[in-house]
């Protein structure tokens, strides 16, 4: 489960400057994640990781934004709330997405997984029939629509 933490930083901001404050006294709200590892699994390759951690960055991120849009809400005028909310509820639908994504990607495997495990625990069946005759022989056969209960006897009798 990914967690957000909310801190403070100073840092320094280039305003501070224009309005002759001390440098490095400015204070903005963070917000980080825990960093989640990415699943490994033993059907994975590096693509599939690598896509793996690419929705993993979009749902952190996605979390992130939409808990930084929530707390702007308090901050501006009240017309502008409901909009402010509606950007919230967008980034919390893309970290769903990629939630989403990432749980098919994953049933997608599993399922690779077990159709090649039941394809190597089957049965091979090979039927290899070996036929030497001649070629008008073999449309005899066919214009006959009768076979002989063996090749050897067609060629024994020529």
């Amino acid at each position: 489960m990914t967690t957000i933490s909310k801190t403070e930083k100073i840092i320094s901001h280039p305003l501070e400057d224009a309005f002759d404050i001390e440098s490095g006294t400015t204070s903005i709200v963070a917000y980080e994640t825990n960093d989640e590892p990415v699943a490994n699994f033993e059907s994975y390759d590096a693509k599939d990781k690598e896509i793996e951690a690419q929705f993993q960055e979009i749902y952190e991120q996605s979390l992130l934004v939409f808990q930084k849009q929530i707390d702007d809400c308090e901050l501006v005028e009240p017309k502008y709330t409901a909009r402010k909310a509606e950007i919230a509820a967008m980034y919390l639908n893309t970290a769903l997405s990629a939630a989403k994504e990432k749980a098919n990607l994953k049933q997608a495997k599993e399922k690779l997984v077990i159709a090649s495990t039941a394809i190597k625990k089957g049965k091979n069946v090979t039927n290899n029939n070996l036929v030497i005759t001649s070629r008008n022989d073999l449309l005899k056969m066919l214009n006959d629509e009768s076979m002989p209960d063996s090749i050897d006897s067609s060629a024994d009798k020529e």
